[in-house]
């Protein structure tokens, strides 16, 4: 008996199917070794950027910028007004202290009674650690970031760290020398500070830096709340 032939259609449309099928799952290997070549390039280039962000900061190419989260407003004799921002993120305890401070009106009448070494100091009471409050700095177990910038408002303090209390210093140049040893809590603007270290360079000023208390600048009243120009 004859062998029958094969539909000659039917072997094209076999063949051409399995082509095709081949066709498609070549195209499907391509596409996924694309996927996993964008997936290493990726990878390797946000490592890339890590890295160099790592770098940067590192290198202290960002600085830290606080948030503030409160404002006061200190009047001064020479009816200058200092716009205070302060960073109740970074040092909760010393913004706390500061506005108790100025609701018992701790600062009216007291002077900047010193400008020495880039710093203007003015209030008062260096205390000891057995009556000061806490010392919101790195040195201090603090995690407080706020850079030693010009127009940042620092608490000052003895040797105890946690020896602040009333007296504060505001820098009129940037010291990095103090980072992390010191508690910053706040800052006025660079327009501001100018203003008071033009008041302060008029008063008499002895070799130490301390100031005459008879051409000394005083302030009048030291509220929270911003000042309306």
């Amino acid at each position: 008996m004859a062998k029958q032939k094969k539909n000659s259609n039917y072997v094209t449309e076999k063949t051409t199917a399995q082509k095709a099928q081949r066709e498609e799952e070549k195209a499907k290997a391509k596409k996924e070794k694309e996927i996993k070549l964008i997936a290493i390039i990726a990878g390797a280039t946000l490592g890339v950027i890590a890295l160099i962000l790592g770098l940067l900061f590192a290198f202290g190419a960002f600085e830290y910028v606080p948030d503030g989260t409160e404002q006061a407003t200190i009047t001064l004799s020479n009816s200058t007004h200092l716009d205070v921002e302060l960073f109740g993120n970074d040092a909760p305890e010393t913004v706390e202290h500061f506005e108790k401070l100025l609701e018992k009106n701790y600062l009216d009448g007291k002077s900047f009674f010193k400008y020495a070494d880039g710093k203007i100091y003015f209030g008062s009471t260096i205390a000891t650690d057995a009556n000061g409050i806490k010392g919101e700095f790195k040195d201090n177990g603090v995690d407080n970031k706020v850079p030693m910038k010009a127009g940042t408002i620092v608490l000052a303090r003895g040797e105890g760290k946690d020896s602040g209390y009333g007296q504060f210093f505001i820098l009129t140049e940037d010291d990095s020398n103090l980072d992390g040893k010191y508690t910053a809590f706040g800052k006025i603007s660079s327009a501001n500070l100018q203003q008071l270290i033009e008041a302060i360079e008029k008063c008499t000023i002895d070799a130490e830096g301390n100031i005459s208390d008879s051409t000394a600048i005083k302030i009048t009243d030291a509220t929270m709340g911003g000042h309306s120009h």
